[in-house]
C-alpha cells in the first residue's frame, strides 16, 4: 500500500507545464552577422530547423522527470509491501503519573523508556495509518495534536516529557480521543496504544464502557509496560496530632509508615520545622505490606496552633516525592454529631446504628472531641438538638412523623452535613417526599427518587463497588491499602436509585455492578447530603464489618460538616478548597504557592462558613492563604501533598482489563517485546522520499551533461544548402543583367576565364 505523509504536496506538480511551455515555445534567436554583400546570401536557399528534433524529446523528459521526483519526494510516500489490514487511527496514550519517575540507580526510568518506546513507534507504522499522542497521568489529559499521516514533528516535544507529580487516571483520557475520532475515516481501525507502569488504580471500568458505546468498532487495545522489575518503595502514608488528655497531657504526633518490596527496609523518621524544639528521629524497619506507626512525644504546652512539622523519610529511595510530609498541627475540629435510629427490639448489637456508634467510639479515642455524640429516636429527639448538631445520621429509618423532616433539612441548608443510610427499613415513597421537599415551596434536598421496587438480598448477586471517584476528597487516600479494602467490599442489596438530571448537581462517588448509584454526595443551601445506598449495619453489605468502615465513617462525618479541611492533607491530585468558618465574608484574599506565587481562586459560600477553592495547586509544599477578618489580617499555612496512591505499586490484572475492554482485543506486552514488534512494523515500512530526492539528484546531473555538451552538437539553429549553378540566372537575373560567367554556368572554355590580378 503507498500513502502520502504530505499529499499537499502533490499540487507541485502543476510546475510541470514549465518544461512543456519551454519546449514547445522556445524562440529561436538567429545570430545577426555583418556581410559584405547581402545580394549573395539572398541567393542561397535556406530555412530554420522547428522540428522538435529526438534529443529535444530526450531533454523535455529529463526535466520533466526532475520536477516529478522532487514533487513527489516532498510529498513523502511511504510503501508497505502485501497490507491487508486496512488502516488505522492510532492513538499513543502515555503515562505521565508520579509513579513514572521511579528511579533506580543505574537504571532508566519508566517515564524515560516510555518516551523512547513512543519516538519509535512514531517514526514506523505502516502506510495509510494516522496517529496522535494523548498524555494521561496527570491533573488534565492532554492531546498533543489531531490525527496526523507524519506525527514526527512531535518528537521535540516528546523529549521533554517529564513525570508529573499527580496521579491521574489513564481511562480519562478516552473522552480526549473519542473527540480527536470526530474526523475518523470510515472503516478505519481504532488502535489504542498504552505506555504506562501498569498501576492497577490507573484503570476505571465505567469510563472504558462509556467509551466503547461511543466509539464504534473495530477498536483494538495494547498495553505496553514499563514499570521496574521489583518495585521497591517506602513512605510516609500519613501524619495526625492526638491531643493529650488527664492522664496523659503531652501531645503526640503520630507517622504511619508503609512499604512494598521483597525484603526488610532500614529507614530514619525525621521530624522538623517546629520553632524552640530540636529535630527528632527515629529508626524504623519496614516490611512490604506492615505499616508501621511511628510516635514522637511533644512538650506539654507545646503551642501548636500554626505550627507546621516537616517529616521526612531519610535516606530517599527510587520514588523520593513521597518521603517527604507537611503536617499542619492545629488541633483537628469535632463536629456535633447526632445519630436518628428506630428503636431497637432486640440487644444493642442488632441495633441499625450499632455499627456506626461503635466506629465513633473508636474515633473517640483517637481525636479529641469526639464525644460530643448524641442518639435519639425520631419521637424523643428535641428541636434544640437538630440545631445544635453538625451532623445528622439517619441509619435505616423507615419513616418518622410530624415535621421532623422540614427541621432536618431546614438544617442542612443552614449548613449542617447530613448522611442517610437508605437500608431495608427505608420506605421509597417517604423519602421520595422527604428528598422533594414535597409540599413545601422551597428547592429539593436532594435531586434522587428511589423505585418503589428495590432489589432483594435473596435474588440479587453479590456486587463489588465499581466507577469508584477516587479523586474526590471523600475518597482519595482510602484507596491507599494502608487504611481499608474499600474495592473488595462486597454489597448483596441495593435500592434503584434515579438522579433528577434537572435538579441540583449530585456527583455519584460509587456504584453497583448494574451502575446504579452506591455512594454519592450533593449540596443543599449551605449544607451538604451525603447518600449510602446500602444499610447502616451488615444486612445488605459487608461494609459494617471491612477494616475500612471506621475511616470511611470518620471522612463521612467530617465532610458532612465542611470540617474535612480543617485537618485534612489535601493533595494535588485535587482542587485546593480551604473552609473559612466565618458568618461575614472575607475580604483581601490572597492565596500563593511555595514559589510564592499568586494562584487565582473562587470564594463561595460553604457547610458552615466560606470556602476557597484553587483549581492550579500544582506543587506539593507550603501554601499560603491571607485574608482580612473584621480589619484583623489573618494568614494560614495550609500544606499540599504529593499522592500516595501509586506508592503501593499495585499492578494491574491483566486479565480482568480483558474482561473490561471486551469485547474490543486486549493484550499487555512487555517493552522488550513490543521493542521487537516495533522493528518488525518499522521493516514493512518504506519512506521513498530520500530515494525519489537522490533520483532527481541524478537527473539532475544528467540534464547538466545532456544540455552543455550533447545539445550543442547535434543540433543547428540554421541549414543551408547551395544553389544548384544552373537556377542562379533563373533567381537572380536583376543581380547580373548580363548574364552569369561562363565559368559558372559550364559553357565555354575555361581557359577563356581571365586572371584576377594577384590571384587564381
Amino acid at each position: 500500500m503507498l500513502a502520502w505523509l504530505a499529499p499537499m504536496a502533490l499540487a507541485g506538480l502543476a510546475f510541470l507545464s514549465v518544461p512543456i511551455l519551454l519546449h514547445l515555445f522556445k524562440p529561436r534567436r538567429i545570430r545577426v552577422v555583418p556581410f559584405s554583400s547581402l545580394r549573395w546570401l539572398k541567393a542561397s536557399r535556406h530555412h530554420l530547423s522547428r522540428r522538435i528534433q529526438l534529443h529535444q524529446v530526450l531533454l523535455f523528459i529529463l526535466r520533466v522527470v526532475i520536477i516529478t521526483a522532487l514533487v513527489l519526494a516532498l510529498a513523502q510516500p511511504v510503501f508497505s509491501p502485501g497490507r491487508g489490514e486496512g488502516n488505522a487511527e492510532r492513538f499513543l496514550i502515555i503515562d505521565v503519573s508520579r509513579s513514572m519517575a521511579f528511579q533506580v540507580p543505574g537504571k532508566t526510568r519508566p517515564i524515560d523508556r516510555a518516551r523512547v518506546l513512543t519516538e519509535r513507534i512514531l517514526s514506523g507504522g505502516r502506510a495509510g495509518d494516522r496517529s496522535a499522542v494523548v498524555l494521561a497521568g496527570g491533573r488534565q489529559p492532554e492531546g498533543l495534536g489531531p490525527l496526523v499521516d507524519d506525527p514526527r514533528f512531535l518528537l521535540g516535544r516528546l523529549r521533554a516529557l517529564r513525570a508529573e507529580s499527580t496521579e491521574g487516571e489513564l481511562t480519562d483520557a478516552l473522552p480526549t480521543v473519542a473527540g480527536l475520532l470526530a474526523e475518523r475515516r470510515p472503516h478505519a481501525r481504532v488502535d489504542l496504544i498504552f505506555i504506562t507502569d501498569h498501576q492497577a488504580q490507573a484503570w476505571d471500568p465505567s469510563s472504558i464502557s462509556r467509551f466503547l458505546a461511543a466509539v464504534p468498532p473495530p477498536v483494538t487495545v495494547r498495553v505496553v509496560t514499563v514499570e521496574p522489575e521489583q518495585p521497591e518503595n517506602a513512605w510516609i502514608a500519613s501524619a495526625a496530632v492526638q491531643p493529650g488528655d488527664g492522664a496523659n497531657p503531652a501531645a503526640t504526633l503520630r507517622v504511619t509508615l508503609s512499604a512494598v518490596g521483597s525484603g526488610t527496609q532500614e529507614r530514619t523518621v525525621k521530624v522538623g520545622n517546629l520553632p524552640g524544639l530540636p529535630d527528632m528521629s527515629q529508626s524504623v524497619s519496614l516490611t512490604a505490606h506492615r505499616p508501621v506507626t511511628v510516635n514522637f512525644k511533644l512538650p506539654v504546652g507545646y503551642e501548636t496552633a500554626g505550627r507546621v512539622a516537616v517529616i521526612s523519610l531519610l535516606p530517599s529511595d527510587a520514588l523520593a516525592s513521597d518521603d517527604l510530609y507537611w503536617l499542619a498541627l492545629d488541633a483537628p475540629a469535632a463536629p456535633r454529631i447526632l445519630i436518628l435510629e428506630e428503636a431497637g427490639k432486640g440487644p444493642e448489637s442488632l441495633a441499625p446504628a450499632w455499627h456506626l456508634k461503635t466506629a465513633l467510639s473508636v474515633l473517640a479515642k483517637d481525636r479529641s472531641g469526639w464525644q460530643a455524640l448524641t442518639v435519639r429516636t425520631p419521637g424523643r429527639v428535641t428541636r434544640e438538638e437538630i440545631d445544635r448538631a453538625e451532623v445528622i445520621l439517619l441509619a435505616d429509618l423507615p419513616d418518622w412523623s410530624g415535621d421532623l423532616g422540614a427541621r432536618i433539612a431546614a438544617r442542612v441548608r443552614q449548613g449542617a452535613g447530613l448522611v442517610v443510610f437508605l437500608g431495608p427499613a427505608s420506605k421509597p415513597a417517604f423519602y421520595n417526599d422527604f428528598f422533594a421537599q414535597t409540599g413545601l415551596s422551597v428547592p429539593p434536598l436532594v435531586p434522587v427518587r428511589l423505585a418503589a421496587k428495590r432489589l432483594g438480598a435473596g435474588t440479587a448477586e453479590l456486587s463489588s463497588l465499581a466507577g469508584l471517584d477516587w479523586r474526590h476528597p471523600l475518597l482519595a487516600p482510602l484507596q491507599d491499602d494502608t487504611f481499608g479494602d474499600l474495592l473488595q467490599v462486597k454489597v448483596s442489596a441495593w435500592h434503584a436509585l434515579e438522579i433528577d438530571p434537572a435538579g441540583e448537581p449530585c456527583r455519584v462517588l460509587a456504584r453497583a455492578n448494574d451502575g446504579k448509584p452506591f455512594l454519592m454526595e450533593s449540596e443543599s443551601g449551605r449544607g451538604r447530603v451525603v447518600l449510602l445506598n446500602t444499610s447502616a449495619d451488615d444486612a445488605w453489605s459487608d461494609l459494617p464489618r471491612r477494616r475500612i468502615f471506621v475511616p470511611l465513617i470518620d471522612r463521612l462525618t467530617r465532610f458532612a460538616a465542611g470540617t474535612l479541611y480543617l485537618d485534612e492533607q489535601p493533595t494535588i491530585d485535587m482542587p485546593l478548597r480551604i473552609p473559612i468558618r466565618e458568618l461575614e465574608p472575607p475580604t483581601d484574599v490572597t492565596v500563593r504557592d511555595p514559589a510564592n506565587e499568586s494562584l487565582p481562586f473562587q470564594l463561595r459560600t460553604s457547610a458552615g462558613g466560606w470556602e476557597v477553592q484553587v483549581d492550579q495547586a500544582r506543587r506539593p509544599g507550603l501554601y499560603t492563604l491571607a485574608y482580612r477578618r473584621g480589619g484583623v489580617a489573618v494568614e494560614r499555612i495550609i500544606p499540599v501533598q504529593c499522592g500516595r496512591r501509586d506508592s503501593a505499586w499495585v499492578t494491574a490484572d491483566s486479565a480482568l482489563l480483558q474482561r473490561w475492554w471486551k469485547p474490543a482485543p486486549f493484550k499487555t506486552v512487555s517493552s522488550v517485546d513490543w521493542e521487537r514488534h516495533a522493528a518488525t512494523e518499522s521493516s514493512r515500512r518504506f519512506e521513498l522520499d530520500a530515494w525519489l530526492m537522490l533520483l532527481a539528484l541524478l537527473v539532475l546531473v544528467t540534464e547538466f551533461f545532456w544540455t552543455h555538451w550533447v545539445c550543442p552538437r547535434v543540433e543547428s539553429g540554421v541549414s543551408a544548402q547551395a544553389t544548384p549553378p544552373e537556377t542562379l540566372g533563373e533567381i537572380l537575373p536583376e543581380v547580373i543583367p548580363d548574364g552569369l560567367p561562363e565559368v559558372l554556368t559550364g559553357i565555354g572554355d575555361s581557359d577563356s576565364i581571365p586572371a584576377r590580378k594577384g590571384g587564381a
